[in-house]
């Protein structure tokens, strides 16, 4: 009996053995069905998210071109076209994306319409460049020419075509036809050196650039129609041989150096090595009125040229090549809004002499304006009036570029910068009658009247003329192999040692004040 038992046991196992592995195969098939269809769903999805990405995309990209509003009709035709082509192309790409077969010509064909988009979009901002731009397409030309550029030089290089492309322009037209004058041939041409000219005096319009009187030009100083003859060097040209350092500090080792320690100000940086010192705190009442004028000799010791010198010893003659009319126009609303602003800024600028109150009306009262930058205010004479009046230098700021080519990777470096920079230039006596403005005090309830004696924010020559007198300072240091950079009243120094560095930043400073300038003190 006990054979039976045994083996309807045995058959009882081998069926639930059977049973349990039929079980498993058929779990592990349904979990290599779900998750194949999980993939194949998921990666769908993947792919209809970057589709519906990617046409969202090219709907902003169309919007935000609609918002553009063209001003010639041809631009805007081409833009359309362009746009259609590219959003066919963006679709033709995602095509060849979606083929499961990605193969090596599949890549090719997908990479080469990326590169067709990329000079379509390229196409679209010069399209509407030309169509910004006065100049039309002639910018577009003069943008091209110089196109081996950093992203970051492209704004600049816009600028640059533009103005070329404006100049080109004006020189055509002036080729084709004849300007008009409103004064005879004989007098316009102050700039034509085989017009005939004897030293009898003519009326001219504006003011004479050499001496601020109106009547003559600068010319007639020349030819000694109006006393002798004027000379004017140039020699103030920045020299570019900075090698000579090595020469000038080569008797560094018996410097004294704890006159460095007490008396450098800047702040030397060399990769994560810092170098702090102090400096002596220059009282905050000092006015920069007569500090050039008082330094006089020593302008003339480091040989400004005759111009720098006249606008030192006599003030700065504004380049009025026409007159302005005589005019009194109402403060800008900005004033206004800041009006305890406006009332401390006229008590310290009549404390430091920078402006006066007049008696009577002067001949231009321009409006205040008041200028924020973050949580800085500035006041502004806004000299919409007589800008159109000046003649326009053209000059060269020296930036970032001309630091890179100055320096080097592992240089110490120090920065300086001028205090009330602009208000160390003096305005020529019968000049200053332009540069009037007037405030109603609201405590005294009364409307006065004031011209400014130093150079104001807001004429168009003022950082012309500051770079012109400056750079005298900057040409002497670099004759001496001195590596100095300044933009305005921003500075940088430096050079490969920190004790060059700071015999450096000893002797810029020194030159600076020796000059009459104020220097700000920075925070450290």
């Amino acid at each position: 009996m006990s054979e039976p038992v045994q083996l309807d046991s045995l058959i009882k196992q081998r069926v639930q053995e059977a049973v349990s592995t039929a079980q498993n195969d058929i779990v592990h098939h349904m979990d290599r069905i779900i998750k194949s269809s999980f993939d194949a769903f998921q990666k769908s999805t993947n792919e209809n998210q970057r589709q519906l990405s990617e046409t969202q995309l090219a709907k902003i990209e169309e919007m935000n071109s609609d918002n553009y509003v063209f001003k010639r009709k041809g631009n805007e035709e081409q833009f359309k076209v362009n746009s259609k082509v590219a959003n066919k192309m963006k679709e033709a790409r995602c095509f060849l994306k979606e083929d499961p077969e990605q193969t090596e010509q599949t890549q090719m064909a997908a990479q080469s319409i990326s590169e067709g988009l990329d000079i379509l979009r390229h196409r679209q901002k010069l399209v509407k460049l030309a169509d910004q731009s006065e100049s039309g397409w002639k910018t577009v030309t003069e943008y091209e020419t110089h196109s081996l550029a950093d992203d970051s030089e492209d704004e600049k290089r816009i600028i640059r075509a533009e103005n070329k492309a404006a100049r080109k322009i004006k020189n055509e037209k002036q080729s084709k036809q004849h300007r008009s004058t409103p004064y005879s041939t004989s007098q316009s041409s102050r700039f034509n050196s085989n017009a005939p000219r004897n030293n009898v005096p003519v009326q001219r319009p504006g003011k004479c650039y050499e001496c601020g009187i109106p009547g003559h030009w600068r010319v007639d100083h020349q030819t000694g129609a109006f006393g002798a003859t004027m000379q004017r060097n140039k020699i103030d040209k920045i020299s570019k041989n900075v090698n000579s350092f090595d020469k000038t500090v080569e008797n560094f080792d018996s410097f004294d150096k704890s006159t460095i320690e007490k008396d450098t100000h800047s702040q030397f940086v060399k990769l994560k090595h810092t170098c702090k010192s102090t400096v002596t705190k220059v009282n905050s009442n000092d006015s920069p009125v007569n500090r050039l004028r008082n330094a006089y000799t020593y302008w003339q010791s480091i040989n400004a040229n005759d111009y720098i010198l006249s606008i030192i010893r006599d003030g700065y003659k504004i380049p009025f090549y026409t007159e302005p009319e005589s005019c009194s126009l109402r403060n800008n609303k900005t004033a206004f809004d800041n009006a305890e602003f406006v009332e401390s800024e006229i008590t310290k600028l009549i404390s430091r002499g920078c402006i006066s109150q007049v008696p009577e009306l002067p001949k231009v009262v321009n409006p205040l304006t008041v200028a924020r930058n973050k949580e800085k205010f500035r006041l502004v004479l806004d000299c919409r009036h007589i800008n159109p009046h000046l003649h326009k230098f053209r000059f060269k700021y020296e930036d970032a570029v001309e630091a890179s080519h100055m320096f080097e990777k592992g240089d110490y470096l120090f920065t300086y910068d001028l205090r009330s920079a602009y208000h160390h230039i003096e305005i020529f006596e019968d000049h200053k009658t332009y540069l009037g403005f007037s405030w109603f005090h609201e405590h005294e309830k009364v409307t006065k009247y004031y011209v400014f004696n130093v150079l104001p924010f807001g004429i168009s020559t003022a950082g012309y003329i500051f770079t012109k007198v400056v750079r005298c300072i900057v040409k002497y240091l670099r004759d001496q192999g001195l590596q100095i950079i300044m933009y305005l009243d921003d500075g940088i120094g430096g050079a490969s040692e920190i004790s060059k560095a700071n015999f450096c930043s000893l002797t810029v400073r020194y030159a600076l004040r020796s000059a009459g300038f104020l220097i700000a003190v920075r925070k450290v």
